[in-house]
């Protein structure tokens, strides 16, 4: 038996494994997740950094101490910082002493805070007429918030929602999953101008970098429901620097 004649895949339907933290289900990233590579050291103290890893953090997260304690994780881009949270939120348990909040990044406005701290609340340990008139104040702060925040973009016939996160271009509907949304924000709201590769890869995938070709992909799938369907293109490649998107009618669509 052999593959000749056959397609395996194509571009436009491959799905590719989440790589983000954050996005990933726990099973997923449990499954793909590989042991952290870290420095330890104490800042203000002399001394070399050694050796640490996800255990390591866990068990000083886990010790018991009588003044508050900051661990900040830094790191290069990629270094896998997102990745060593999400494992500690993941193992972390609570206790009748010990709450854990997990704040995502999409989640980190002082409302958002808020919110999550009072949702890891117990109902038993709330006061209820104090977390409604909370709520009331978060609902009104977050109010004025999207009014100050433009929440749709629009490039020539290309318009997207950003509350209801839809998209569509000459009145039609144009369906996106998660990464091509991400994407299409990303060159809508820096059009007409070019965004680097680094910088599409940052927006989408955060410090988790995916493998060399999952940008090029998702573009090309971009593309096929953003351009083909039409007669003139808006997405553009500058080799070696980016992609940009401009007005439909500024660029002929290829056959």
């Amino acid at each position: 038996m052999t593959f000749e004649r056959y397609v395996c895949w194509e571009h436009e339907s491959l799905d590719l494994i989440e790589t983000v933290a954050e996005d990933a289900s726990r099973a997923m990233f449990l499954a793909t997740h590989q042991p952290v590579r870290a420095l330890q050291t104490q800042v203000g103290r002399d001394g070399e950094a050694h050796p640490a890893n996800e255990v390591d953090v866990l068990g000083i997260l886990e010790g018991k101490r009588s003044d508050p304690l900051i661990i900040p994780i830094i790191g290069q881009s990629g270094s896998g910082k997102s990745h060593l949270v999400r494992w500690l939120q993941l193992h972390l348990r609570p206790t009748k002493d010990r709450h854990v909040i997990y704040v995502p990044r999409e989640r980190t406005s002082l409302a958002d805070v808020v919110q999550l701290i009072l949702e890891s609340v117990p109902e038993e340990h709330g006061d209820a007429d104090l977390e409604q008139e909370v709520e009331a104040r978060l609902h009104v702060l977050a109010s004025r918030g999207r009014r100050r925040v433009r929440r749709e973009l629009k490039v020539g016939d290309l318009v997207f929602n950003l509350d209801t996160l839809s998209v569509n271009r000459a009145g039609r509907d144009i369906y996106l999953n998660p990464i091509g949304l991400k994407l299409l924000q990303t060159l809508m709201e820096a059009s007409p101008n070019v965004v680097s590769r680094n910088d599409l890869e940052m927006q989408v995938w955060g410090e988790e970098m995916p493998d060399s070709d999952s940008l090029r992909v998702h573009i090309h799938s971009l593309r096929s429901v953003i351009d083909k369907p039409f007669d003139s293109s808006m997405i553009q490649t500058r080799h070696g620097i980016g992609y940009r998107l401009v007005e439909s009618n500024a660029v002929p669509s290829k056959a």
